[in-house]
């Protein structure tokens, strides 16, 4: 059955609401990786810890080996302007 208001049917609705919750998660991501990153250069994690991972493994619960890897991309993604603004703003999902 087609939305009269959206023109849409159900599945299409819901094909519409998964693209925008998935570039959502994407800009968090980017937030939470500039974050990381900032957090990581200001030595933020040092009461303790021997580096920013095995402050993320212990204050948010990440796996080492994710943590590594998050720490990685964030310093990566500083590197990489237009994956960092693409990443950002992913609010309004397109077509694929």
């Amino acid at each position: 059955m087609i939305d009269k208001e959206t023109g849409m049917s159900a599945k299409e609705r819901m094909g519409e609401e998964i693209a925008t919750l998935a570039a959502r998660i994407d800009a968090a991501t980017c937030e939470l990786l500039v974050l990381i990153r900032r957090f990581d250069e200001q030595e933020g994690w040092n009461c303790g810890f021997l580096n920013c991972a095995q402050w993320l493994t212990w204050r948010v619960g990440l796996a080492p080996g994710a943590a590594r890897e998050k720490v990685r991309v964030a310093h990566a993604l500083g590197d990489l302007p237009l994956m960092s603004e693409a990443m950002r703003g992913a609010n309004s999902p397109t077509p694929r």
